[in-house]
């Protein structure tokens, strides 16, 4: 957890949470009584939160979280090197077949990685391809357990077929 103490001087103040889902930040001497924080939650496995006017007064505050799935993968070309920038969608499915676009995108790393954040329960189709027109979509279904990360295996991209000719009218 980070707690912001919205001034232009001071530095945020950061805890990690305990099993019992406490957290407890040790504040300089000075008077918060005129402070409105800003808390926000950051954890892999959980939606991003973030909240602030807490009353520091009564000595605690509570945030609800949101368990995600959250899937992680690589895409690569066929001889295994890894596409940089390739675009990884994830699709609603039901049944397998696709029902609501983008539940969440994003594009590969520099090591062909990506990372998708998804709703819990839902069926996926994830889609990866490479703006390059060299390479053909590649898919895999899945699911985003709640609080779990799915590795999918390698989205391996065929090399796409290339054409090469002059192209003529019948009449010459």
């Amino acid at each position: 957890l980070e707690l912001d103490p919205t001034e232009p001087r001071a530095r945020p103040l950061i805890a990690n949470v305990d099993d019992a889902g406490d957290a407890t930040f040790l504040l300089p001497a000075a008077d918060w009584s005129d402070l409105i924080p800003e808390l926000s939650a950051h954890d892999p496995l959980y939606a991003y939160v973030w909240t602030s006017g807490l009353a520091l007064a009564k000595g605690e505050a509570t945030i609800d979280v949101v368990p995600i799935g959250a899937v992680h993968g690589r895409v690569v070309d066929a001889r295994g090197a890894p596409l940089v920038d390739a675009r990884v969608d994830a699709l609603a499915t039901q049944g397998g077949v696709v029902v609501e676009d983008y539940v969440a995108a994003t594009k590969s790393d520099d090591d062909g990685r990506f990372e998708l954040e998804l709703p819990p329960n839902v069926p996926v189709r994830i889609c990866a391809r490479h703006d390059d027109s060299l390479h053909l979509m590649r898919t895999a279904d899945a699911t985003g357990r709640p609080g779990a990360i799915t590795r999918l295996p390698d989205l391996v991209l065929a090399d796409a077929a290339r054409l090469e000719g002059i192209v003529q009218r019948a009449d010459g």
